[in-house]
């Protein structure tokens, strides 16, 4: 069922998306303590950390129907 699909993703980009308008919602608000800025020095130091879980998280949609039970298999091919 899930290996059909893009729709996994597609959630993924969604709850970002979700989350982004959310932030930037309470900093307009001044919901935050500190207010929200854009310092490219640590855009650049969480390059890494973002990438590695993109990839942590694409890694999991790829397998999990390959163990999900509607699959009928519970081994990884």
């Amino acid at each position: 069922m899930l290996n059909a699909t893009d729709i996994p993703l597609f959630f993924l980009w969604t709850q970002l998306m979700i989350a982004v308008v959310l932030f930037l919602v309470s900093d307009f608000w001044r919901l935050l303590p500190d207010r929200i800025s854009f310092d490219l020095a640590v855009c650049k130091g969480l390059v890494a950390m973002v990438g590695l879980n993109v990839v942590g998280l694409r890694s999991v949609l790829f397998l999990v129907p390959q163990v999900s039970p509607d699959s009928g298999n519970t081994q990884l091919q």
